[in-house]
């Protein structure tokens, strides 16, 4: 396995419409009718030439109350079903985890699950945020997007703040 972290923005036309295509196939039918945000950077791990699993992120800044908080969105958690139980997403997330917190300088990892995904996530460290509402941008103005949100500090002795999130942008 070999596990890239490549910037979005890198990645030739081609490799965008494959990583597009794979991930669409795994999450068909999970839009829940929402615009999502692209993901800045792609963890991209691989067995030969087959993409095997992925992690994306997001750069945000985000608000908590009323303070601005620097994010790393972690979504499009996904690994491809005939690879599935070889510890494939754990080192995905390590790496984005690694990551997110040296080369981004992010505050916290916030993703949003559902219930059969956190203990996973909980083995990596990730918590449950008391609040449960999201504020979310869509094309049709903010709205309030209930979910389950984990976070995972970035820095050491970093707390996580009080307060309604506001991710400032569309979910991911």
């Amino acid at each position: 396995m070999e596990i890239k972290i490549r910037s979005t923005s890198s990645l030739s036309a081609a490799e965008q419409s494959y990583i597009h295509d794979w991930a669409g196939k795994i999450f068909a039918g999970q839009d829940m009718g929402l615009e999502w945000a692209n993901g800045d950077w792609q963890v991209l791990a691989w067995e030969g030439d087959e993409l095997a699993s992925m992690v994306e992120i997001v750069e945000r800044t985000g608000k908590v109350g009323d303070q601005p908080v620097k994010l790393a969105g972690i979504g499009g958690v996904a690994t491809w079903p005939a690879f599935r139980r070889r510890g494939l997403a754990t080192a995905a997330m390590q790496k984005a985890m690694e990551f997110i917190s040296v080369r981004l300088d992010a505050e916290f990892g916030l993703l949003v699950c559902d219930t059969q995904k956190i203990p996973f996530y909980g083995r990596l460290g990730w918590q449950l945020v008391d609040e449960s509402l999201l504020v979310i941008e869509q094309p049709g103005g903010k709205m309030d997007f209930p979910s389950i949100i984990m976070v995972w500090p970035c820095q050491e002795g970093k707390e996580w703040p009080v307060g309604k999130i506001d991710l400032c942008g569309p979910p991911w």
